[in-house]
């Protein structure tokens, strides 16, 4: 099924701190934070690799995912405030 009630384009970083922020609490992203963005990197670039076999960009790093993370986190959180349903 297919849920097109809000479709967007943006900043995939900006979808993985509202998941993060509005999805799990904080003694997960206490203990699973960083493994949890390690799985994050490493999907994609399995997912890049498939879908684009012919591809040479550099995959994604564990570090520069973390930067973007980081840069988007303000931006990420204002968001899910405006989600919210209070």
């Amino acid at each position: 099924m297919l849920d097109f009630q809000h479709v967007r384009k943006a900043w995939n970083m900006v979808d993985l701190v509202h998941f993060f922020g509005t999805s799990t609490m904080l003694d997960f992203r206490q203990k699973y934070f960083e493994e949890s963005l390690r799985s994050y990197c490493d999907s994609y670039n399995n997912d890049l690799t498939i879908l684009e076999p012919e591809n040479k960009h550099q995959k994604l790093s564990l570090e520069s995912l973390k930067k973007e993370f980081d840069e988007a986190y303000p931006l990420g959180f204002v968001y899910g405030l405006l989600q919210a349903h209070v």
